[in-house]
């Protein structure tokens, strides 16, 4: 039997949102509370993520618009993927959920360090093949150097200086 529950949305009223019926089914509510308590430990790494999108998708089928979608998320639990700056984490979050099959493949060929510094649906996808807007680029030997700076001596950067004047005296405009 689903669970039936008839909600009203008045304070969207000017928006002429209409009422919200949800009829969710045991398995679909299991789903919503693994997703729910996925946001609060993130210990199994994408896996919870992933737990997270696959719970935001059930809400999203059975909105009509997107203010009841909203007020389905904050209902649920997910307050953190609704207004201004919610926007883009579960934009991103919808990115991520939707090439799962080309994220999990790339996640297995990280070191154990970079899975869990590289949690976050923005990292996955400036990092991830095929979900990058731009290609990551690797720094070049003046970026290098550059990074390096703190770390040298007074001499090594006296060293440095003079090759980049000797560079720059090279270059031809």
């Amino acid at each position: 039997m689903a669970h039936l529950e008839t909600v009203s949305v008045n304070r969207h009223a000017h928006y002429n949102v209409p009422a919200v019926i949800e009829a969710f089914t045991p398995e679909e509510l299991e789903v919503i509370q693994k997703g729910k308590s996925a946001q609060e430990v993130l210990e199994g790494g994408i896996f919870r993520l992933l737990e997270i999108y696959d719970a935001i998708m059930i809400l999203k089928r059975r909105a009509s618009t997107k203010f009841a979608f909203a007020d389905l998320l904050r209902r649920h639990g997910f307050k953190n993927y609704v207004g201004k700056n919610g926007r883009a984490k579960l934009c991103n979050l919808l990115r991520v959920g939707d090439a799962r099959e080309r994220v999990l493949e790339w996640w297995s060929t990280l070191p154990p360090d970079k899975r869990y510094r590289w949690l976050g649906p923005a990292t996955i996808i400036a990092r991830c093949p095929g979900l990058t807007r731009r290609p990551y680029k690797q720094k070049t030997p003046l970026q290098r150097i550059l990074w390096e700076l703190p770390k040298l001596t007074r001499d090594e950067l006296a060293a440095v200086g003079r090759a980049v004047l000797e560079a720059r005296r090279n270059v031809s405009i």
